[in-house]
């Protein structure tokens, strides 16, 4: 299913992972104990808002190259990331699994683990 949304924070663009802040939708970051909370994938944008997968296959923006299977990330600015490259402070959330089916594509399937000690 496509959510929605009509108000957001900053620049948004399909791709981007993405979660609800104070003020709207907000690019992940993982610094952030409320942004750090996938709820899904840019879709598709435009003047009428921006269209937010929260299940089944998206591409991702994400940075570094993953395999098949492999877990990702919340990271900042929008971006899917390695568990590897969290760090003390940070907040873990997993977005999915990467489905193989092309470049940056994964199965979405966001889950909330906490902060890093």
């Amino acid at each position: 299913p496509k959510v929605k949304f009509t108000s957001q924070t900053g620049i948004i663009a399909v791709g981007d992972v993405v979660s609800l802040g104070t003020t709207g939708l907000s690019r992940c970051d993982n610094s952030s104990d409320t942004l750090s909370n996938v709820i899904g994938v840019v879709a598709s944008s435009g003047s009428d808002g921006i269209y937010v997968q929260t299940s089944g296959e998206a591409a991702i923006t994400i940075g570094g190259v993953f395999t098949t299977g492999s877990v990702i990330w919340a990271g900042t600015g929008g971006q899917g990331v390695l568990y590897s490259t969290l760090t003390s402070g940070k907040y873990a959330t997993q977005i999915g699994y990467v489905s193989g089916n092309g470049d940056g594509k994964i199965i979405i399937q966001p889950r909330v683990f906490g902060q890093l000690a």
